[in-house]
């Protein structure tokens, strides 16, 4: 008599995560913009006026710092870009991230996507260097918003990030 394994995948490699257990979050240093200028993640608290795309000046409710160790993506100076950062920018591989240009064409067929920094790894400008040790703060808004930190549009929580689809 065989076990019943029949679609059974080992090692959790496969198994779709929860939002909660993804890691995402703005690394130290990163500058976020904000209604009292350009501040580093770590220096933000809750109260402070966010510039947010999707919500114009949106009040942080809540900032929480965690250090994980993730995979992380580096996004090189000018990736996106003259509007795109204007240094090199390490993030977690699970962070939100918003395309507005011709990777949101190829990768989801449409104008606009909110994806991950994992899923626009190119090897060339966007790559994949493993995994960090990594002290990450993760914002808390009234709901979802897209802030702009570092020359990128960040998304604040990972609900919002669309699966990625077959090109035909």
């Amino acid at each position: 008599m065989k076990p019943k394994t029949v679609g059974r995948v080992t090692g959790g490699q496969n198994r779709p995560e929860s939002a909660q257990n993804l890691c995402h979050g703005l690394p130290v240093g990163l500058q976020v913009t904000t209604a009292d200028g350009i501040l580093p993640a770590e220096f933000l608290t809750p109260g402070d006026r966010i510039v947010t795309r999707n919500g114009g000046m949106t009040r942080l409710d809540a900032i929480e710092a965690v250090t994980r160790a993730t995979r992380a993506v580096k996004f090189s100076a000018g990736c996106f870009g003259a509007a795109g950062p204007s240094e090199d920018i390490v993030l977690p591989a699970d962070q939100p991230v918003l395309v507005r240009d011709w990777r949101a064409r190829a990768l989801f067929h449409q104008s606009q996507a909110m994806t991950t920094a994992a899923q626009l790894v190119d090897g060339i400008e966007i790559t994949d260097i493993g995994p960090r040790r990594m002290v990450l703060f993760r914002l808390t808004f009234d709901r979802p918003r897209v802030i702009y930190a570092g020359g990128l549009e960040l998304g604040s929580a990972p609900e919002a990030v669309m699966p990625l689809r077959a090109v035909a």
